[in-house]
C-alpha cells in the first residue's frame, strides 16, 4: 500500500475505544481537507470545495488523536484504502486512512492569511528567498549559516 500525505481541520472530537481482549486503543475521527486553486479568468485564489477524510489510529496514536480538540489542523502521513458496502440497495464506498504519522499544524494568527503555493511562511508580507538582481539577500530572507563545529583531529563523528 502506497503512503499519502495531506493537511485539514479535524471536524469532531475523535471517538476512542478500546478492544475487550487486548484493551488496545481504536480512535476514529473526520478531517476536512480544503482545496484552493488559481482561478484562469481573474488569476485570484478560490476555494474549489472540500475532500472529507475518515482518520484511524491504533494504540498510543488512537490516545494522542483522542486529545486533538475539533477544528484543530492536522498533517497527516498515512495508508489509504477503500471498502465497498451495500446500503438501500446502493453500491457505496467508504476511504479510510490508517494513520502512520500526524502532528497539529500552526494555526495562522490571521484568518486572512495563507501560504502563497511556492511554500513560503505564514507572513502576512511575503518573503524572497533567492538572491536579487543586485546579487545579494534581502536583510528579511538570509540563507541560514551552516554552523562551525570543530572536531579538531578527530575524524568527523558517522
Amino acid at each position: 500500500m502506497a503512503q499519502i500525505a495531506f493537511s485539514g481541520n479535524i471536524v469532531a472530537q475523535a471517538e476512542i475505544k478500546f478492544a475487550a481482549g487486548s484493551g488496545k486503543a481504536v480512535a476514529k475521527a473526520r478531517l476536512a481537507e480544503n482545496h484552493r486553486g488559481r482561478n484562469a479568468q481573474t488569476q485570484e485564489w478560490e476555494d474549489q470545495g472540500t475532500s472529507w477524510r475518515n482518520l484511524v489510529a491504533f494504540g498510543a496514536q488512537a490516545e494522542k488523536l483522542a486529545e486533538v480538540p475539533k477544528g484543530s489542523p492536522l498533517v497527516v502521513i498515512g495508508r489509504e484504502s477503500a471498502r465497498a458496502y451495500t446500503k438501500d440497495g446502493e453500491e457505496r464506498q467508504w476511504i479510510e486512512v490508517a494513520i502512520d504519522a500526524f502532528g497539529i499544524a500552526p494555526k495562522s494568527q490571521s484568518q486572512g492569511q495563507r501560504p502563497s503555493p511556492q511554500g513560503e511562511q505564514w507572513n502576512a508580507q511575503p518573503q524572497q528567498y533567492a538572491p536579487q538582481q543586485s546579487g545579494g539577500w534581502p536583510a528579511t530572507a538570509q540563507p541560514p549559516q551552516p554552523a562551525q563545529q570543530s572536531w579538531g583531529n578527530d575524524p568527523v563523528p558517522f
